[in-house]
């Protein structure tokens, strides 16, 4: 099988892919990571980096041309609230126009690899504490919310929410 991590430079995505190394020697392993980034599993786990910006719909095509993916494990992401705020139109672009880049590369392909995306961190969907004796839990919003968390939200609508526009589930290649 073929798997396609992205984001494989960072931390989740470092640690991922040295733990599917690990658990499941005979899977190929094609780590994304930015052009320049530095990964810390390279030597380790025998995996295959490959350096591409996915804001790029051209090197994003040509990741998913030359990988052909089978499954996609999605973690790339700009996730800091500080950058969010310093640069929101660069959180928006890698946030959601990265996962669109990528599916749409996918579906010009032809291919219907398996998908999940994976966002993390407290900004995304605030922070959750205990609330009364009976220990119910109330969601908290987060403090100040970051643009990453509206990046999130808008690249995890439901479909009907994003009607007319391409979705390489259901469009036609």
């Amino acid at each position: 099988m073929r798997l396609l991590v992205t984001g494989a430079g960072g931390f989740v995505g470092g640690h991922l892919v040295d733990y599917l190394h690990a658990e499941e020697p005979g899977v190929e392993i094609h780590g994304v990571v930015l052009p320049h980034g530095g990964v810390s599993w390279r030597a380790a786990s025998g995996a295959r980096v490959v350096e591409a910006d996915l804001n790029d719909p051209a090197a994003a095509a040509a990741v998913v041309e030359e990988v052909r993916p089978e499954r996609i494990l999605h973690l790339a992401g700009q996730s800091s609230v500080h950058l969010s705020w310093l640069d929101p139109g660069g959180t928006m672009r890698t946030n959601v126009l990265g996962i669109v880049h990528l599916l749409d590369a996918v579906r010009r392909q032809g291919l219907r690899p398996s998908v999940v995306v994976v966002m993390v961190g407290a900004s995304v969907f605030g922070v959750t504490s205990t609330g009364s004796s009976a220990g119910s839990v109330v969601s908290v919003p987060p403090d100040p919310p970051g643009n990453d968390a509206a990046s999130a939200r808008a690249a995890s609508l439901p479909p009907h929410a994003t009607r007319g526009t391409t979705n390489a589930s259901n469009a036609s290649p």
